[in-house]
């Protein structure tokens, strides 16, 4: 019998701060207020969450490194 793959994944506190803006429904709540518009692939409250986890993981860099943020991080794409 062969061994399940174990697939690892670090998630340090921000995977708990990720978890808590989902089931609050803070990305739900904003997205309600300012419905995402066509060119955009990306609503108001993925980027609001997005942002809230780059500030307290990343807080050195400037938004224009979000890429390489969440390169390694286990999110939803």
């Amino acid at each position: 019998m062969a061994a399940p793959a174990i697939s690892i994944r670090n998630l340090d506190h921000l995977g708990l701060v990720a978890a808590l803006c989902q089931e609050l429904g803070i990305a739900r709540m904003i997205d309600a207020l300012l419905p995402k518009t066509p060119p955009f692939k990306v609503s108001h409250g993925e980027a609001l969450v997005a942002m809230i986890v780059n500030g307290l993981g990343f807080h050195s860099s400037t938004l224009h490194m979000f890429p390489q943020f969440f390169a390694n991080k286990p999110v939803e794409r």
